[in-house]
């Protein structure tokens, strides 16, 4: 006869009643506001400093970064960058005056970030120039406000750059010097197959 082979997970959720998700519901709809807001005073602030992107020059370093087979989380290399190192790549207006950011002091910016991904589209290369534009323009508020004279501000910019350094020696120093093996990784993978193995829960009906 046939057989049909069925494939799934079950599993019954019950939904608590409000008094029981009111404080998580609560707390969902701060952390939504907060972002919400987030996004309208950084599309304010992008649009106060009038701020352009050439997306000419940003397809040309997407190309360079696709044939130096740049990975997302890797860095902007000089090879990738190529002649367009010193044409302008975005700009916006700061403390009254017009800053212009070649496509070096991006690609620098982005190298120098503790945490980094770079999907290799235009979108993305806007996305992160946005981001600086954003961290200059949030840095002049901060020190209108005083707070980069805070102690506790003073220090976590210090541990802050100090893992910067230290991200980065093991990404641009250690990391390349290390060889593995490709038979030292089959035997590894062999010897743990176990935790790479996702099991499938298979029920057979038969008609």
């Amino acid at each position: 006869g046939y057989y049909v082979a069925h494939v799934r997970t079950v599993e019954q959720r019950t939904l608590p009643d409000f008094a029981t998700a009111a404080d998580n519901f609560s707390k969902f709809a701060r952390m939504a506001q907060k972002f919400r807001v987030q996004r309208e005073r950084r599309a304010r602030l992008l649009r106060e400093a009038e701020f352009a992107f050439d997306r000419e020059i940003a397809e040309r370093l997407v190309a360079g970064l696709r044939a130096k087979r740049a990975s997302e989380t890797g860095g902007i290399s000089s090879e990738a960058v190529g002649e367009i190192a010193d044409d302008a790549l975005f700009s916006f207006a700061i403390a009254g005056e017009r800053r212009v950011v070649s496509v070096a002091e991006f690609a620098t910016h982005f190298n120098q970030r503790f945490v980094r991904r770079l999907t290799l589209d235009v979108d993305a290369i806007e996305d992160n120039a946005r981001e600086m534009a954003m961290v200059a323009l949030d840095l002049i508020e901060a020190k209108a406000r005083g707070i980069d004279r805070e102690p506790q501000f003073a220090e976590d910019r210090k541990n802050f750059l100090n893992y910067q350094a230290l991200d980065w020696f093991e990404k641009e120093r250690l990391l390349p010097d290390i060889e593995i093996a490709e038979q030292a990784v089959a035997e590894r993978y062999a010897a743990s197959v176990a935790r790479f193995t996702q099991p499938v829960e298979v029920r057979v009906q038969r008609l």
